[in-house]
């Protein structure tokens, strides 16, 4: 008697173990298990300018998109690669700056380095045809996409003749895409710091309470040369429209002479 007791209380444990195992595979079903989307970032930088480049025709960047994994993923909308920019006045916090995002930039600290740069209030890098944020969308036929970006003139201000390599260009897959601007309130500002006495508006000198610009002394060895940092960033949303950022990838430091107009 006592035996069949023990039985039945046994199976009746076992049905009520079944039961909620149902009930709970029924609720997560029903509520949905949250999706993280992990985005390829940009891993190719073709041409490179750091802070100390002297030859001014190499103060440019250059760098591959990585799109293609991105353009596969399901239930979100992958919507290219940003380019994000920041100027200092001082090489050393902004030496500073990019050692913190390296620390994070890895692949347990997804979107962590992005974050970082959007907290610090670095801007998307505009150009004169408007209209593209971000920077670069994908291309349908294409996984991975050129990117060329000179941010100053080399050209002697009116020169007569021009050099098109050496004017300010942002090219898409070698398409001219326009040239590029400032994020900083008015909308046509651009970067050639030492012309600004030829246009005080356009060409003009980023002041303290520019968002784009982080005020300091100038370094010694660099006087009145303002430095350009770039990042690239794959960007995304899901349906919530929640943004998801890659890795980040530097590309280099742009040095901009305002002494110089022509740089």
């Amino acid at each position: 008697m006592q035996r069949r007791q023990k039985m039945k209380s046994f199976t009746q444990n076992m049905t009520r173990f079944f039961l909620l195992c149902i009930f709970f595979c029924a609720l997560v079903n029903s509520c949905g298990l949250d999706t993280f989307y992990s985005l390829e970032p940009p891993v190719t930088v073709i041409h490179t300018s750091h802070f100390d480049t002297a030859d001014a025709t190499q103060r440019y960047v250059a760098f591959n998109t990585n799109d293609g994994a991105n353009k596969q993923l399901q239930g979100f909308s992958y919507l290219g690669t940003a380019v994000y920019y920041k100027i200092y006045a001082n090489y050393n916090t902004m030496n500073s700056f990019n050692t913190s995002v390296s620390a994070v930039n890895n692949s347990t600290n997804y979107n962590t380095a992005a974050e970082r740069l959007v907290s610090a209030g670095y801007k998307q890098l505009r150009v004169s045809s408007g209209g593209r944020t971000p920077l670069v969308p994908p291309d349908a036929g294409s996984n991975s996409q050129r990117v060329e970006i000179r941010l100053t003139d080399y050209n002697a201000f009116n020169a007569a003749q021009v050099d098109p390599n050496y004017s300010p260009y942002v090219t898409i897959g070698g398409n001219s895409v326009g040239h590029p601007l400032r994020d900083a309130g008015n909308g046509n500002l651009r970067f050639d710091f030492g012309r600004t006495r030829r246009n005080e508006v356009v060409y003009a000198k980023p002041i303290g309470s520019d968002e784009d610009f982080v005020d300091g002394s100038f370094s010694s060895e660099y006087d009145n040369t303002y430095f350009v940092n770039l990042y690239a960033v794959a960007i995304g949303r899901d349906t919530t429209y929640t943004t998801y950022y890659s890795n980040v990838l530097h590309l280099g430091v742009i040095p901009i002479n305002a002494s110089s107009e022509v740089n």
